[in-house]
């Protein structure tokens, strides 16, 4: 047929977007497409210039080729393709860099191309051209033809069910209709047309046609085998202006967390990867690459992780010899040492010292210098292994295990039927508990007062005592609160059987949670254990109480928004690290369905190592299997108690920061109260030389804890990595779920502390970087075109990033999920480990109802059923039946066409019945029994949590968008950006970042090189002291190139290089060349001075540094130094940052206001400075005004301001200094205050 495309698959229309004037890929905005998210102007009557605070303009399309709403990222239907963006230099726009237009190629008229189908490995459909002045020049096929992109990515998703692309119609991108995908055919009967390529420049040969990528002859075999990486190709269905994107066909992980094996291969005595992953196998030579590698460089830890029935830690005794170690670096003996001197002396792997080999683990070496006794040691073979620690690792006896429970008994937690789940649980478990007989237990209840229980063995019943005074609790029989189980245990059931009893009747609507916590805390500071939380409303008497917050949707989107997020009152974070500090871990189980101030409860949890189960409206007949599941694994999981984990890095490189649920005790030591095998802690690396020597790295990762059989042990993990100088070898080593772990944890911290949109740009903003620098590693030697690439260790970053950006920590604004979920989601995810993490943020979904309509056999391999299909509405069949897993939840999605007989099978007489009404038992029938046989395995598979079952039909509504078609990662639902749409974003990204190569490269071939530098100024003098840390300077920036230094004050201003009101600079920094003209740089300039006013300045968040790093990208392609823009951020995050604040705000509106006397003012002028030797020789800079502003630039009241003010604090600080009795610290700080004060901007008395 005419526009027939043979072999190529046929794709179903996806529907347009909403419409949305949001700019942000997640908070209701629209997929990256139509005329508000290009990232480029639309055409206009008036002429365009280079540079607009948007992006470059685009130059007029055809009439008629590009319609509102398209995506500007996919060529146009054959005939009709718009010329790409005029942008400065770019050919064939029109643009004043315009030199060398490429001639029109020859039109081949008698040969067409090749009628064959696409290659085996099918690539994405979708395309946009680059500049030709980017381009390689590519050989030509027969006929003219230039050869494809390289293979494009194989695929991985099994094809969709075609009898069924979507389902209801309540939901956008949801197909409302059951008809097949439509194909692109004609009704007409003819040949194929031709394509001719396009091979010169951007200019089109009259009656030219587009090139579709599977009309080209194949790659061939030698770039096949040279391009070592995947790629996607976007362009459009020839015959459609639809974009054709195959969503199918795009990578998905539906086999789980895959774990790299050639790495384990290389070094098969490293330590299991269940324990240890580093972000990347491949580590850096030196910091310049490890600056390229924009990914993080890091670590995932999860010490303690269940081994494999066969494959447990063994345990290694060294006896009297003790625990052998390196004198100097203290690392435990592992694989990777050597011995030397006929055994007699070992060499550490990690700093090379030289050790003695004492006597009594003494060995003959072979011929190969291998010791004799080498099978017989475990520590030597194996990169995990548990050594028994002598008495020296004890500053105390080891503690036994304890538990305590602390249980809110007011009426919410009776009527929900909470208090009677947790007694029967904790009294079923008392079995099981780990340490017998050594365990100790103990119970505290509480509502508007303090219940507390004397359990001595003695008793026939326990005896009850109750204090009321809130503010100064005291302990009313402090021997007989906690004790040992096998003594007493006939009290403690006795005690768990009258609980429920003993409050049933309570109406007491209060919680003394604060002061409960410190009651605890009193009786378990002696010992140390785990400290169970049950709460059930709001705290509302002494200390710690809280008050409802988050009801003021205006706060959402504003600086104040993440206040919300953290904990509302210091007392949670101070008790936290009291209970650390006397080895306390506490887990916090909520229940309330009203707003309980997770963020501050939660607070307990993270810093002393425990974690929060949230059960938000808990009744007892719905959640109550999944409390006595997750309480009795809480409570028998073997734990690590009273614990410290270290990790030693090899020479050159060490751990710069720590992400997780734990204490920081010093800089490389994690305090650790309690640990167990569900949690995991992430750790970013960092080189601390210039250039690494040695050819590898290793990792030793040490946890110091007892056992709760009463035995102190180290837990020891071990891991070797090699250097490399290659960048390329770093991302194919690369390990996407240890990355992932890294970046969620980032970004759920970085919620604490700025915008939800500012935390899910960053991701998106990392993962751009990453691929823009992988790109640049084939650029030059591949034909890359438009296409999208990236290694295949890293198929599944982007969508890994997605489903970070629409988990429920990140996900969309207030109305998408509670303050308490958000929370409770965000301290789970901080402790979970790489397998369980990947789980969540793209779950499994199977069908189920093929599987139970089969024949039953006793060997039914559930491998086949659970095989994993991807999260879009279009895998949903209306006559089928789904399950949704994601490790919390289990949503059976009931097809509205299923068959009534297999519905009535599982859910009995209720199988029409709303089945929100509905609860899932086993019938008696066998499709019943196998598919809760099936459940079981489910939950089986990973025992950590118990997913809830929860039934839902096909266009229930609201329930089921809430509980499984929001979850649908590659959907766009609700606002939030779907697959398809989230990789064109990336791909406009990269396309930005490579418009703007043209323009360098233009200027490059036209215009000479201009040198870049920075100057660095020191503005200030700022004490250790007065900030509680120490800062290094305070720093003002500008850019120097065209003779002249740049930089934002009252606006943008540039003075002739070396004479600016500032003085000397501290130090310049050489950032590089630039090619840009003069002339395009001022065009710049004028473009981004609406957002540099005097009135848009900001010491903290928008000063001259900001303006410095936007510009010296603009001209070199890179930053201004991280220690400059971070400077304010260390300064609030110091000590005195918070009582700094309000002083800096007085001091910049002062400044505004010009209410500081005599302070010198810089002169704006509209015009440059003219060819008078005298005014050359002052020094008012120029500013750089907006052209389209009429009003008259205002004087800059922020100039010389605050060089008045460091004047100001010099002399004092002379004076000061000339007297000779203070020290330089005490001087500086007492001059700030004085100066501070003589403006009215520092409390005397703080």
């Amino acid at each position: 047929m005419g526009t027939e495309n043979q072999g190529y698959p046929s794709f179903p229309a996806r529907p347009p977007p909403p419409p949305s004037s949001s700019s942000s890929p997640f908070a209701s905005a629209p997929p990256p497409g139509g005329a508000q998210t290009v990232g480029f102007r639309p055409p206009s009557s008036q002429p365009t210039r280079p540079f607009t605070p948007s992006g470059p303009p685009m130059a007029p399309p055809p009439v008629g080729v590009m319609r509102p709403g398209q995506s500007p990222f996919v060529s146009q239907i054959p005939g009709s393709r718009p010329p790409p963006p005029a942008y400065g230099g770019l050919p064939g726009g029109g643009g004043s860099f315009q030199r060398f237009p490429a001639p029109p190629p020859p039109f081949p008229g008698s040969q067409n191309p090749p009628l064959s189908g696409p290659p085996a490995t099918q690539t994405l459909a979708g395309h946009l051209s680059p500049p030709m002045s980017l381009r390689p020049q590519q050989p030509m096929g027969p006929g003219g033809y230039t050869s494809p992109p390289g293979p494009g990515f194989q695929q991985s998703a099994p094809p969709v069910n075609p009898s069924y692309p979507g389902v209801g119609p309540s939901f956008p991108g949801y197909p409302s209709n059951q008809a097949p995908p439509v194909s692109f055919q004609s009704s007409s009967q003819g040949p194929r047309p031709t394509y001719p390529p396009q091979t010169g420049g951007f200019g089109q040969h009259p009656g030219q046609q587009n090139l579709h990528p599977s009309y080209a002859p194949p790659t061939s075999n030698v770039q096949g085998l040279a391009e070592d990486f995947n790629s996607l190709s976007l362009s459009n269905i020839p015959g459609s202006l639809e974009p054709g994107l195959d969503p199918s066909s795009f990578p998905r992980p539906l086999d789980g967390d895959v774990e790299p094996n050639s790495f384990a291969e290389m070094y098969p005595m490293n330590c299991h990867s269940r324990y240890l992953r580093l972000t990347t196998s491949a580590i850096p030579s030196s910091q310049s690459l490890a600056s390229r590698w924009h990914l993080p460089l890091g670590a995932v830890v999860c010490p303690l992780a269940e081994a494999p029935e066969g494959e447990e830690v063994p345990l290694v005794d060294f006896g009297s010899s003790g625990i052998i170690r390196c004198r100097r670096c203290r690392t435990y003996m592992n694989p990777y040492v050597t011995f030397t001197d006929s055994g007699r002396k070992w060499r550490c792997n990690i700093c090379s010292m030289l050790n003695d080999v004492p006597g009594e683990y003494f060995s003959h070496l072979d011929a190969t210098g291998r010791r004799m006794d080498m099978d017989q040691r475990p520590e030597l073979t194996q990169g995990s292994v548990d050594f028994i620690a002598p008495t020296e690792y004890m500053v105390r006896p080891p503690m036994p295990p304890t538990y305590f429970f602390l249980i809110d008994v007011s009426f919410s937690a009776t009527k929900s039927g909470m208090l009677e789940v947790a007694a029967q649980t904790i009294k079923s478990c008392l079995d099981n508990l780990p340490g017998y007989p050594r365990t100790q237990i103990g119970f505290i209840t509480y509502d508007s007062t303090l219940h507390f229980y004397n359990l001595k063995s003695s008793l026939s019943q326990p005896q009850m005592m109750v204090v009321s005074d809130l503010d100064d609790i005291f302990i009313p029989l402090p021997d007989d609160l906690l004790v040992n189980l096998s003594e007493s245990r006939n009290v403690v059931e006795a005690f768990l059987d009258g609980l429920p009893l003993m409050f049933q009747d309570n109406v007491n609507v209060e919680s003394a949670f604060g002061p409960a916590v410190k009651a605890a805390f009193m009786v378990m500071n002696q010992l140390g254990g785990k400290l169970l939380i049950f709460q059930n409303s709001l705290p509302s008497l002494g200390a710690g109480r809280l008050k409802l917050r988050g009801d003021d949707p205006r706060v959402y989107g504003t600086d104040k928004e993440y206040a919300l997020r953290v904990a509302e009152d210091a007392f949670y974070k101070q008790m936290a690290a009291d209970c650390t500090k006397f080895q306390i871990a506490i887990n916090v189980y909520a229940f309330s369905d009203k707003y309980t101030d997770i963020a501050s409860l939660g607070t307990l949890a993270k810093y002393t190592g425990g974690q929060v189960y949230y059960y938000p409206g808990f009744q007892s007949s719905i959640h109550g299997d999944k409390l006595r599941h997750e309480l009795a694994r809480d409570l028998t999981r073997e734990t690590a108690w009273e614990s410290v984990l270290r990790i030693r890095c090899g020479k050159g490189i060490r751990c710069s920061s720590y992400h997780g649920n734990f204490m920081l005790r010093s800089a490389d030591l994690l305090a650790l109260p309690a640990v167990d095998c569900d949690k995991a802690y992430a750790m970013q690396l960092a080189l601390e030389e210039t250039l690494l020597t040695t050819p590898t790295v290793y990792f030793q990762v040490a946890l110091l804890y007892t056992a709760s059989c009463g035995e102190r042990r180290i837990r020891v993990h071990t891991a070797i990595a090699p250097v490399v100088t290659d960048l390329g070898e770093m991302y194919r080593q690369a390990d996407t779920g240890s990355i992932v772990s890294v970046y969620a944890r980032l970004a759920i911290e970085k919620t604490l502390s700025a915008k939800l949109d500012d935390a899910r740009n960053a991701i998106q903003q990392k993962i751009v970087k990453a691929l823009r620098e992988y790109r640049n590693l084939h650029s030059v030697q591949h034909r890359l075109g438009s296409r999208l690439i990236y290694p295949e260790s890293l198929k599944f970053l982007p969508l890994y990033g997605l489903a970070i950006c629409k988990s429920t920590p990140l996900h969309g604004g207030p109305a998408d999920a509670s303050l308490d979920e958000r929370s409770a989601a965000g301290f789970t995810m901080m402790a979970l480990p790489v397998k369980k993490l990947l789980k969540l943020l793209y779950p499994s979904l199977f069908r189920v109802d093929e599987w139970l309509l089969k024949p039953s056999a006793d060997h039914d391999d559930l491998k086949d059923v659970l095989r994993r299909m991807p999260l879009a509405a279009e895998s949903l069949d209306s006559r089928g039946l789904y399950i949704y897993d994601d490790g919390f939840r289990l949503v059976l999605w009931f097809g509205r066409m299923l068959s009534p007989d297999i519905a009535k099978c599982l859910l009995g007489a209720d199988f029409a019945a709303e089945l929100s009404r509905v609860t899932l038992q086993e019938q008696e029938n066998g499709m019943s029994k196998k598919l809760m046989r099936l459940i079981k395995k489910v939950r089986e598979n990973d025992p950590s949590y118990h997913p809830m079952c929860f039934l839902v039909r096909q266009g229930e509504q609201p329930r089921e968008g809430f509980l499984l078609l929001r979850n649908l990662i590659d959907d766009q639902m609700g606002g939030s950006t779907g697959y398809v749409d989230w990789m064109l974003l990336l791909h406009r990204q990269l396309t930005v970042s490579l418009l703007r190569c043209v323009v360098l490269i233009e200027c490059e071939i036209c215009q000479e090189a201009h040198k870049v530098t920075l100057n660095v100024y020191d503005l200030s003098q700022l004490s250790a002291s007065l900030l509680g840390k120490v800062i290094e300077g305070v720093w003002h920036t500008g850019i120097v190139v065209y003779g002249n230094e740049y930089f934002f004050g009252g606006g943008i201003q540039h003075l002739p290089a070396g004479t600016t009101p500032y003085g000397a600079p501290l130090r310049t920094v050489e950032m590089g060349e630039t090619h840009v003209p003069k002339d395009v740089f001022e065009m710049y300039l004028e473009e981004i001075s609406p957002r540099y006013t005097a009135e848009s300045y900001n010491l903290i968040t928008h000063n001259c540094n900001n303006f410095s790093n936007e510009v010296s990208q603009f001209l070199v392609g890179k930053g201004i130094p991280d220690y400059i823009l971070q400077l304010p951020s260390e300064v609030m995050n110091s000590p005195m940052g918070g009582l700094l604040m309000p002083m800096i705000q007085n001091l910049e509106a002062t400044l505004r206001a010009g209410a500081v006397p005599n302070a010198p003012q810089f002169k704006p002028q509209s015009q440059p400075v003219g060819p008078n030797p005298s005014e050359k020789a002052s020094k008012s800079p120029v500013v750089v005004q907006p052209s389209a502003s009429k009003e008259k630039v205002k004087e800059d009241p922020l100039g010389d301001a605050r060089t008045k003010i460091q004047e100001e604090i010099t002399r004092e600080f002379a004076s000061l200094m000339a007297q000779g009795t203070l020290r330089a610290s005490e001087a500086a700080t007492i001059a700030t205050k004085r100066v501070m004060q003589k403006y009215g901007h520092l409390n005397v008395s703080a």
